[in-house]
């Protein structure tokens, strides 16, 4: 098994992720995917979002807040080792009490309406 929590391990996935993703995201799965593509599977890592309040509207106090599930966003990165890689970002959704608005964190990873990371499309 993986101790995910290694200085080792860390230093690895820095290599491989986009830019100070880890600051914000813990690697929680990883698999390796059949596929019809050259090479013939894709890298399919999964990042889940620490548990960052996102920051609110002027006027908006988050004295009680439900987290309310996560939303995902897919994104291909640079392939590793001539396989297709896909990111997924699972975002954390709050809800403050008193309110029917649900509020999340914003990253900037990819460029307006691009499904690649911002490394990857400028490449």
């Amino acid at each position: 098994m993986i101790n995910t929590s290694s200085e080792a391990f860390t230093k690895l996935a820095e290599a491989f992720l986009p830019h100070g993703i880890l600051k914000f995201f813990d690697v929680s799965d990883f698999s390796i995917i059949p596929s019809d593509i050259p090479f013939g599977e894709v890298y399919s890592v999964t990042l889940t979002e620490k548990s960052f309040l996102p920051a609110l509207p002027d006027g908006v106090v988050a004295s009680k807040y439900r987290f309310k599930g996560y939303k995902s966003m897919n994104i291909e990165d640079f392939p590793i080792r001539g396989r297709k890689v896909v990111l997924t970002l699972k975002i954390r959704k709050y809800q403050i009490q008193g309110s029917t608005k649900i509020f999340s964190n914003s990253y900037n990873i990819t460029p307006d309406s691009v499904k690649l990371t911002t490394e990857f499309a400028f490449f």
